[in-house]
């Protein structure tokens, strides 16, 4: 949350000094770069709550994370696996 805070003082700062379309460009910039953040707070919280309380989970959010599921191909669940042998084993 600081850097999101961090972006909207940042963008209120600015939009005093920039004139015309760089102050909607820089916004627009802005924009993007806290969307990104929120939706991947959003994914981190959807997890959490997939793991520890999924009867808490909306149909909205269980929605949500199934439309970002992909298969994983043998290849990347082998080193997966792998991976995870060798943290067990430290």
């Amino acid at each position: 949350m600081n850097e999101i805070n961090a972006i909207q003082k940042r963008h209120n700062a600015k939009r005093t000094y920039l004139p015309g379309n760089e102050w909607a460009e820089e916004a627009h910039r802005d924009r993007a770069t806290l969307l990104t953040k929120v939706n991947a707070l959003q994914a981190q919280i959807d997890m959490l709550m997939l793991e520890w309380c999924p009867e808490e989970m909306t149909e909205e959010q269980m929605d949500n994370w199934a439309k970002y599921q992909v298969p994983v191909d043998e290849a990347t669940e082998a080193a997966i696996e792998a991976a995870l042998e060798q943290g067990d084993a430290k």
